[in-house]
C-alpha cells in the first residue's frame, strides 16, 4: 500500500526514510523519557532527602545521556564484534608458530580449488568470457620465508 502510493517508485525508499525518521526522531525520545521517569519513580521512592530540583536534574541528565551511550555502546559493540572474532586465531598463532604455516597451505589449497572450479564452470557462469583471457594463478606457489605482505608479485 504504502509502497504504490509512494512517489519514489524504487522499493519505496521514502517509505523506509520515514519510518527510520519516525523511529528516531519521536519513538527513541519517548523510550529514553520513559527509562528517565522510571528513574525519577525510583529517585521519588528511594532518595527522599533529594530535593524535587535534584532529582528532576538527574531525570533529565539520564534522558541526555541516552542517545549518547546507545551510539557509543553501538559503535562498540560492532568493533567489538570483531575484535572478538580475531582474539582465537592470535592466541593460537601466538601458541603455536606452526599454525602459520598451516593456514598459508590452507590458503594455497582453497585458491587452487576456487580457480579449478572458475575453470571448470566459467561456460555457466561468464559465457561471455574466452577462455585464453583468464591467467592461472594456481601455479604460483609463496615463499614460505616471505611474509604475507610481500609475496614478490
Amino acid at each position: 500500500e504504502a509502497l504504490a502510493g509512494s512517489m519514489v517508485k524504487i522499493a519505496g525508499k521514502d517509505v523506509i526514510a520515514t519510518w527510520k525518521i519516525i523511529v528516531a526522531g519521536i519513538a527513541a525520545p519517548m523510550l529514553y523519557g520513559f527509562y528517565a521517569a522510571i528513574y525519577f519513580g525510583y529517585l521519588i521512592k528511594r532518595k527522599p532527602e533529594l530535593t524535587i530540583h535534584t532529582k528532576m536534574m538527574r531525570a533529565c541528565m539520564i534522558w541526555a545521556i541516552q542517545p549518547i551511550l546507545h551510539y557509543i555502546l553501538m559503535r562498540l559493540g560492532d568493533s567489538g564484534i570483531d575484535i572478538y572474532k580475531s582474539i582465537k586465531p592470535l592466541f593460537l598463532a601466538v601458541r603455536n608458530p606452526e599454525v602459520g604455516q598451516i593456514l598459508r597451505v590452507m590458503r594455497n589449497d582453497l585458491s587452487r580449488d576456487i580457480t579449478s572450479f572458475v575453470h571448470e564452470h566459467q561456460d555457466i557462469f561468464f559465457p561471455h568470457i574466452k577462455k585464453d583471457m583468464i591467467h592461472d594463478d594456481s601455479s604460483d606457489k609463496l615463499d614460505s620465508k616471505k611474509s604475507f605482505i610481500h609475496r614478490g608479485k
